[in-house]
């Protein structure tokens, strides 16, 4: 057997005292209660059980973690399965009575192995080998060294083992119908993952609190909390929800990634002045939607409607894009994306610096119908402006073509009388003859 003895300054409790059966202990560790509380944070127990609170006139506590097999018990175990630790928790006052709470830890891979779920997790308490109770375990949330911690109460202490109902399997009759079949056994199991998270915290009026949430079980990384007034142990709640809850209507966006709701005991939303939500959503849920992270969005639940919050992309870690939002309280939020709709903006035309149709247009036409036609665009111009200065080169460019057309045919017209007067003609020429011999010509 394996006995681990912890730091400096803590006692040792031999083996012999504490357990009868030792040959496959775990570890034995004892340590001193301060203010009701002891914890077990360093070490290889830390493992295993994490604290016990409530231990009025207690002084120090000790732990013996075994495997279950290992204390001789079988009421009340349908399957005992030696994989998993059990707790023999001993306070040095045995005439100790009130209600404490124990928190522990079970491996994750143990999950892994059958189908058990960490919501059904029962803690069967034993006095020496008999079964004098059980107790069913809260689970807290899942720690990625340790595993899954889950914590119970009890009013006496001794032998502690955890069990869970195996998950139901359907196996067929001989006739052909399902039957169905359960099992109790140590821990074990491929369970959903851990959806919920619970913070106590304190809170003094008007000062800003970050509370750290795992975001592989919530999608939430930081709440930010400002209240008017001051509170003490207030628990706030976290907790991922894929649907849609039944007490809420089905906000008008285009896609949901998942629901969150805060809860807070003993803090009403009017005495919430600010709180900001670091979330974060899947990268590959974009990829397989075809959605981006600009058109991300943050709403609450209030009031019977879904209102939008101001939500701001931060950063990436490679798995999740992280994104903040601003809201008055707390209650349900959606995760999703709403695409921003843009209002195309009207065209404004300013009738007052539309001039006369021809003002300022340059247009330069030469005789030999080149026609250059200069600026006759100008930024604000209306429709009708332009209509108008086309028709006006439309004529323009009318007039030159039928001017060329009628200066081509007066020159053709020219150059025929021309040629007749340059042919020999018999009258013509007495007649000319006839004017130069005539002395009266030259009065002429």
């Amino acid at each position: 057997y394996l006995v681990v003895e912890d730091v400096a300054g803590y006692n040792t409790t031999s083996v012999a005292e504490l357990a009868q059966d030792i040959s496959t202990l775990i570890v034995n560790d004892t340590r001193d209660v301060t203010a009701g509380v002891v914890l077990f944070n360093a070490g290889d127990i830390k493992n295993y059980i994490y604290k016990v609170e409530g231990l009025s006139g207690v002084t120090n506590v000790t732990v013996v973690a075994k495997n279950a097999g290992d204390f001789g018990i079988t009421e009340g175990l349908d399957v005992v399965d030696t994989s998993f630790v059990g707790l023999n928790i001993t306070p040095d006052n045995a005439s100790f009575s009130g209600t404490s709470t124990v928190t522990f830890f079970i491996d994750k891979s143990v999950f892994d192995d059958s189908g058990a779920k960490n919501d059904s997790v029962v803690v069967k308490h034993y006095v020496g080998i008999t079964l004098v109770g059980s107790i069913d375990a809260n689970i807290i949330e899942l720690d990625p060294i340790k595993g899954y911690k889950f914590n119970f109460t009890t009013t006496s202490f001794s032998t502690f083992i955890p069990t869970y109902t195996a998950p139901v399997v359907e196996t067929p009759d001989d006739d052909g119908d399902s039957s169905s079949s359960s099992s109790t056994g140590g821990m074990g199991g491929a369970l959903p993952a851990v959806t919920i998270e619970t913070k106590v915290v304190n809170l003094t009026a008007n000062v800003p609190l970050d509370i750290d949430f795992t975001v592989s079980k919530t999608l939430v990384d930081t709440l930010q909390l400002t209240t008017t007034e001051g509170f003490e142990n207030v628990d706030v709640i976290v907790e991922k929800i894929s649907t849609t809850p039944a007490d809420v209507s089905v906000p008008a966006i285009d896609s949901v990634y998942n629901y969150i709701q805060v809860t807070h005991d003993d803090v009403s939303n009017d005495q919430i002045s600010r709180a900001i939500l670091t979330f974060v959503v899947d990268i590959s849920w974009f990829e397989d939607n075809n959605e981006t992270k600009d058109d991300v969005v943050l709403l609450r639940y209030a009031d019977g409607v879904w209102n939008d919050l101001a939500t701001t992309y931060i950063s990436s870690d490679g798995t999740y894009y992280y994104f903040d939002a601003v809201s008055p309280g707390l209650s349900y939020f959606a995760i999703g994306t709403k695409t921003v709709e843009v209002a195309d903006e009207p065209v404004v035309v300013d009738d007052t610096s539309v001039q006369d149709d021809t003002t300022d247009e340059t247009v330069a036409v030469e005789d030999d119908a080149d026609t250059v036609i200069g600026d006759v665009s100008k930024p604000g111009m209306s429709t009708s402006t332009v209509v108008a200065i086309i028709i006006v080169l439309v004529g323009v460019i009318a007039f030159v073509l039928l001017r060329k057309k009628k200066h081509v045919v007066k020159t053709e017209a020219v150059s025929e009388i021309k040629a007749g007067s340059d042919t020999p003609d018999s009258s013509a020429s007495g007649s000319d003859n006839a004017v130069a011999d005539n002395p009266e010509s030259d009065k002429l």
